[in-house]
Parts: C-alpha cells; sequence; structure tokens
C-alpha cells in the first residue's frame, strides 16, 4: 500500500506540473515588453521585414543583431545569418499560403513573442524549415494554421528548442507526415504545448531518426488518420524520443497503431515521470504501440487508453518494454499490456 500510495503522489506531481506549463504557454502570448533592439520593423506602416532581415545580418559586424517587429508582416521571409528576431505584442508572419513563412539556412535564429501562421508548402516545413546547418531557439511564440508535406507546422533538419510555445492548428496533406514537427536532427521541447495537429503519421511529432526530448509539456489533441496520434519514433536506426514530467493525452490514431506514441523498429522510447492517458487507436496499442523498438518506463504512468484490438495500454509486437520503479499500465481497454515482459 505504502509504495502504491508513493506512486500516485509521484504522479500527481508530475501532473501539476505540467498543467503549470501549460498555464506558462496560454499566457506568454499575450505581452510581454522587448528587449533592446538593433532596429525596430514596424509592417502597420510599411516596413519591409525581409529588407531588414537582410540588413542586419549584412552589417552585424560580428555580433547577433536584434530586430524587433511590430504589427502584421505578410509574406515569406528567409534568414542566411545568425539574427534574433522578437515580436511586440500582437506581432504576426503571415505567409498568406504563398510558401513557408520562415527558412532558416545555416544560421543561428532565436524567435520570440511571434505569432507564425498561413505557411503553405509541398515540400518541408509550412510554418518554418529549418535546414540541416541551421539551429532556431523559439520562444513564447505560437505556430499556427500551417501545411506542408513533412512538418505542418515546422520542419527541422537541424536544432529546434521550442520554449513556453503553441505549436496548434498545423496540417500535412494525405500520407504526410508530422502535423506539429517534423525532426530529423535534434528537437527539445520544454514547457510547451503540442495540440490539435494532423498528419498521416505523427499527429503532433514525427522523429526521423533524430533525437527527441520533452520535458514539462502536453502533447494532446493530435490526430494521426493513419498511425502515431500524439507522436510517431519511425523506423530508422537511432531515433529517441523521451519525456519527463510530460503528458501525453487525447490524441488518437483513426486508421491504425498507437494512439499516443507509435514506437518503430530500431527506435528507443523512454518515459520518466510522465503520463500516456485517453488515447485510442483504431488497431493496436491505444497508448503506445511498439513494433520491434525499445521502452523504458520510469515512474510513469499508462492509464485509460483504448484500442479496438490489442495492447489497450501498451501493444509489444515485438522489441522490449520495460517498466522500471512504481511505473504503472492500468485501467485500460480492452486491455493493458500484450506482450509486455
Amino acid at each position: 500500500m505504502s509504495l502504491h500510495r508513493a506512486f500516485i503522489g509521484q504522479i500527481r506531481r508530475a501532473l501539476a506540473t505540467v498543467t503549470v506549463a501549460a498555464s506558462v504557454t496560454g499566457l506568454s502570448l499575450v505581452g510581454g515588453t522587448p528587449a533592446h533592439a538593433d532596429a525596430v520593423v514596424d509592417c502597420n506602416r510599411g516596413d519591409s521585414l525581409q529588407t531588414a532581415i537582410d540588413d542586419a545580418i549584412e552589417n552585424a559586424a560580428g555580433t547577433t543583431p536584434t530586430l524587433t517587429v511590430t504589427g502584421f508582416c505578410e509574406g515569406t521571409f528567409t534568414i542566411k545569418g545568425d539574427l534574433n528576431i522578437q515580436g511586440s505584442p500582437g506581432a504576426v508572419l503571415d505567409a498568406g499560403h504563398a510558401g513557408p513563412v520562415i527558412t532558416i539556412t545555416g544560421a543561428k535564429v532565436q524567435l520570440s513573442n511571434l505569432i507564425i501562421r498561413n505557411g503553405a508548402n509541398m515540400g518541408n516545413g509550412g510554418g518554418i524549415t529549418v535546414g540541416a546547418k541551421g539551429s532556431l531557439t523559439l520562444n513564447t511564440s505560437r505556430i499556427t494554421r500551417n501545411a506542408a508535406t513533412k512538418g505542418g507546422g515546422i520542419y527541422s533538419g537541424g536544432s529546434l528548442v521550442v520554449k513556453n510555445s503553441q505549436i496548434t492548428g498545423n496540417t500535412t496533406p494525405a500520407e504526410g507526415e508530422g502535423g506539429g514537427v517534423y525532426d530529423t536532427g535534434s528537437l527539445a521541447v520544454e514547457n510547451s504545448l503540442i495540440t490539435r495537429n494532423t498528419a498521416a503519421f505523427g499527429g503532433g511529432i514525427y522523429n526521423f531518426g533524430g533525437e527527441v526530448t520533452v520535458s514539462n509539456s502536453l502533447i494532446r489533441r493530435n490526430t494521426a488518420t493513419v498511425s502515431g496520434g500524439g507522436i510517431e519514433n519511425a523506423s530508422v536506426s537511432g531515433g529517441t524520443v523521451t519525456l519527463t514530467h510530460s503528458q501525453v493525452a487525447n490524441n488518437r490514431a483513426s486508421a491504425g497503431d498507437g494512439g499516443g506514441i507509435d514506437n518503430n523498429s530500431s527506435s528507443q522510447l523512454t518515459l520518466d515521470k510522465s503520463i500516456v492517458s485517453r488515447n485510442t487507436a483504431s488497431d493496436n496499442g491505444g497508448g503506445i504501440n511498439n513494433f520491434a523498438g525499445d521502452i523504458t518506463l520510469d515512474m510513469s504512468l499508462v492509464t485509460l487508453n483504448r484500442a479496438r484490438n490489442g495492447g489497450g495500454g501498451i501493444n509489444n509486437s515485438s522489441g522490449t518494454v520495460t517498466l522500471n520503479t512504481f511505473s504503472q499500465v492500468i485501467y485500460n481497454i480492452p486491455d493493458n499490456c500484450v506482450n509486455c515482459s
């Protein structure tokens, strides 16, 4: 009984942490006073954001310049050098469905306090595209209503850090991957919310051989029309996903496996003090589906998930599932853990 109480107490503390993180994300987008900027771009006044970006990078003189953006900026923008862009309250970057909103190539970029929306790309990245040699830190921003074949919200082949932000309402077309984020490099999600994104594979996040860490964050109400409602950890050697103090909830795979998470061959999934709950799959693995990958749970809970066939909590087709200290798979439908050791 004492062990059970300790477990429940730990889970409640984890849930409290996640709830606070989501609240901060929702509130942080409405205000904030920009720090000192090298230039101010007022798009409502007719200033050209792309010209300001190019000028700031050209005249950087060995430092990383900072632009403050005000108003509604329509267009597609390319960043080819190190740059910080911070928005004044209500600043919007809108591509008008003419292409990706922001493309980052071979540069270290920080974007803060921005709404990035209405990007459209038949290739990679509707809202933001980060090239293989690029690096992006996204702070207190919202990525929304973007669409692309891979990475409706963001495609990253380089380094991507998402802090105190929302990635919501992004999509991919039929057979697309990564409604919210498509990652092939390194992705860190901190104190953020990924919600209401849609793709065939990986409604929230699609990881293709990269390294993904999610901490103090919520991945919820995303949809995969095939598999991996919340997260798809694809069949590529070395792909890793680690969740710490996070929750994957209310996601669904409407025509396949892994309502919450789909973990595939040679991929590794680790849950540390995290919860997978209330996800659904039309086939196997309501909470988590594992096909020839490795799954480890430490002080984590998989509960109240549902699958039409097997593994309401976890379906282990092959591979390994390890339940460490205080971890439980309980109250799932039709069963809890199929082929788990």
